[in-house]
């Protein structure tokens, strides 16, 4: 409820304490876009040794865009952490974020980005991150993708997915 109830003063009080449904936590401090403390910062480095935690929190991090929290729980990783198709759900969710810090900091563990995602990136139409992509130097490329998504969700014929960034 701490952390739902962003009160800081007992988020850091119950961090150092805090050692069961780890997993939970994390998903909630990126959800909330917790601030990081150092306490919270702290159990963030803790958490990094329980590997369903890490799991939760890194894919709760990349959907919500906690960047920050997303690279003290990725600290060391690099692009044999993990396989092709998991290191590319990350990306996706980073993506979906529509955060580039938190493409750019999943970007550094993916081996290779997949189709799937560069055409996701160029729907999503973000500059800032079709450029960390190496997609952005066009620029009118980049206006037609966001003409045709306008269009088609004017048409109602875009997903439901790419009518309206997370961050909003």
């Amino acid at each position: 409820h701490a952390i739902q109830s962003e009160c800081l003063s007992t988020i850091d009080l119950l961090a150092p304490v805090t050692t069961k449904g780890l997993d939970r936590a994390l998903a909630f401090l990126a959800a909330y876009h917790t601030k990081l403390t150092p306490a919270v910062e702290d159990l963030l480095r803790r958490a990094t040794s329980d590997k369903d935690a890490v799991r939760m929190g890194v894919e709760y991090a990349c959907e919500f865009g906690a960047a920050s929290m997303l690279k003290i729980l990725t600290k060391g990783w690099n692009k044999d952490t993990l396989d092709f198709n998991i290191a590319n759900q990350l990306l996706e969710r980073a993506l979906m974020s529509d955060n580039a810090d938190t493409v750019d900091t999943v970007r550094a563990f993916v081996p290779s980005v997949s189709s799937e995602n560069i055409a996701l990136a160029l729907t999503r139409g973000r500059a800032d991150v079709l450029k960390l992509l190496g997609l952005g130097e066009d620029e009118r490329s980049i206006e037609a993708a966001k003409k045709r998504l306008k269009a088609e969700i004017a048409n109602k014929t875009a997903s439901i997915k790419d009518r309206m960034p997370k961050s909003v």
